[in-house]
């Protein structure tokens, strides 16, 4: 790259001589886009709710156990049927719902 003087600049030219306006526009940067995103969050937008808490109020998603068992806490009886019998069911039950 080639400055306005026609001198060569590199990265750490630009590091030496701008660094501290390299760091303030990234902090400006992330504040900016950290004001909208709260401005999103608090003003419904769900997703951008979510992402603020995961991202600042260390929420996770946690995977949770679901224990099934049968009658009285016993095990799950399970009960092998032909095509015909489950849709026999699932039959039976769409007509007690329309008569509902």
């Amino acid at each position: 790259m080639t400055g306005a003087r026609g001198r060569h600049v590199t990265e750490q030219t630009l590091r030496a001589h701008f660094a501290q306006e390299l760091l303030e526009g990234a902090v400006r940067a992330n504040s900016n886009v950290a004001q909208w995103l709260y401005n999103k969050a608090t003003g419904g937008d769900t997703i951008a709710a979510i992402f603020w808490l995961k991202c600042r109020a260390r929420w996770k998603e946690t995977a949770q156990a679901v224990e099934l068992s049968g009658a009285n806490g016993g095990p799950v009886l399970v009960q092998s049927m032909s095509d015909a019998e489950l849709e026999a069911i699932v039959s039976k039950g769409r007509q007690d719902r329309r008569r509902r």
